[in-house]
């Protein structure tokens, strides 16, 4: 890819990104007769899907070495659903030996609103500490 939608829209700040960034949604009806269940599809501006990709690919290289070993998404070769079966390992294994002696203790957290709580300037003066771009 190249270098010129960062150099025009980021670099020069000519043009704003909110005309880049403009999204159309659109509700297909997965089942006609049902109308709670649709199909999400977003239509983003081409410059717009052009300019994530190209952020996507240089990530890409560094994904591995800067997220932890720990962490199962996001990386190529790992899988979200990794944890979840790890989980389920531990159970089973807790179930088998339910009647030894030692207690076995089993903690389950609710992860789904992480994100909820990022600080972004946080996130940009780590990501600028691995040696990425400020802008």
């Amino acid at each position: 890819m190249c270098d010129w939608p960062f150099e025009i829209f980021w670099k020069r700040e000519r043009v704003g990104m909110s005309p880049i960034s403009l999204m159309y949604v659109c509700l297909i009806p997965k089942i006609k007769t049902d109308a709670s269940h649709f199909h999400l599809i977003a239509l983003c501006n081409v410059i717009y899907r052009i300019c994530s990709k190209v952020v996507a690919n240089r990530l890409k290289k560094w994904l591995p070495e800067i997220i932890s070993p720990l962490q199962s998404a996001y990386v190529l070769g790992r899988l979200i659903s990794d944890n979840t079966l790890v989980a389920i390992e531990v159970a089973h294994f807790m179930y088998k030996l339910r009647t030894q002696a030692e207690g076995f203790f089993s903690l389950k957290l609710d992860i789904s609103k992480a994100y909820d709580h990022l600080e972004w300037s946080f996130l940009q003066a780590i990501l600028t500490k691995l040696g990425f771009a400020s802008n």
